[in-house]
């Protein structure tokens, strides 16, 4: 028998919960009950009470932690648990929400004197051995997304000054050195091609709700690169990158892809560049 497991506790709960996101797997609230009591009476411990949420959002101790919000089973579990209780769940990720949260959870399980199991892994995760692992590798995990978030409110703010970040410049601009620092800058001619794009998206648009088709010969991609080249020399245009082998290519700069994109209705299209030239000619304009 698992040495973590050999004292006989005063009482012992079972934790099942379903969520309400239709595309994460997971056992149903009967297969969780017989997995747990099936484990249960491996231990030779009989089932107190079993404290079920159904159709609950991942995050559950977020309710713990603000008791403003209506109590779970789960936080009911938690306020039942007393020191050398059991809490006996089927899987890790029935408990477990938010890397933070789990840390919370079971920081406080151990401080309470209770033991956690998780039936599929046969391991109780409050023991000093379990425990101290469990905990070293949440910090970690912890440390990572503060290391995160701190390099994206970083990036966030190279955006707003629009500074190069590196890469591919977007669309619409060139980058300039300054200070050794480089910049982003609004590139005129490409400005341009980006305007007769929304314009021609915009009559694409209203020849397809006038003729009620889904395609339109006048406007097809196919015609729209060659108009922009007519009149831009788009397949001129290009953006130099250097490959893994340190070799330098040039990639045509308004290709089909990235034409295809410009005239979709996703976050990066034509509208969404021509606003960010906006507002970077809005901030230059105040200096």
């Amino acid at each position: 028998m698992n040495q973590n497991y050999m004292k006989q506790p005063t009482r012992v709960f079972g934790y099942c919960r379903t969520s309400n996101l239709e595309d994460v797997p997971e056992k149903t609230i009967e297969e969780q009950i017989k997995i747990i009591e099936t484990y249960a009476r491996s231990k030779n411990w009989t089932i107190s009470h079993f404290f079920i949420d159904e159709k609950r959002a991942i995050s559950r101790l977020r309710r713990q932690i603000y008791p403003d919000m209506n109590p779970t089973q789960f936080q009911r579990m938690f306020d039942e648990c007393k020191e050398h209780d059991v809490v006996i769940t089927a899987s890790i990720d029935i408990v477990f929400g938010e890397v933070r949260e789990a840390k919370i959870l079971i920081t406080r399980l151990k401080n309470m004197n209770v033991q956690l199991a998780i039936a599929d892994i046969d391991e109780n995760l409050t023991t000093n051995g379990s425990y101290i692992f469990l905990s070293k590798l949440l910090d970690a995990f912890i440390q990572r997304d503060l290391a995160s978030a701190r390099r994206r409110s970083v990036h966030r703010q190279l955006g707003e000054d629009f500074r190069f970040r590196g890469g591919v410049n977007a669309i619409g601009f060139s980058v300039e050195v300054k200070d050794e620092k480089k910049y982003l800058k609004v590139n005129e001619k490409e400005k341009e091609v980006l305007e007769e794009i929304k314009k021609l998206k915009m009559m694409r648009n209203e020849e397809l709700i006038k003729t009620d088709r889904k395609q339109s010969e006048n406007f097809s991609l196919e015609k729209i690169h060659e108009l922009l080249h007519d009149k831009f020399k788009i397949k001129d245009m290009y953006r130099e990158i250097t490959n893994s082998e340190g070799r330098i290519m040039r990639l045509p700069r308004f290709s089909r892809a990235t034409l295809h994109r410009l005239l979709s209705d996703n976050p990066n299209n034509v509208e969404a560049r021509l606003e960010q030239i906006k507002k970077h000619e809005e901030k230059e304009d105040k200096k």
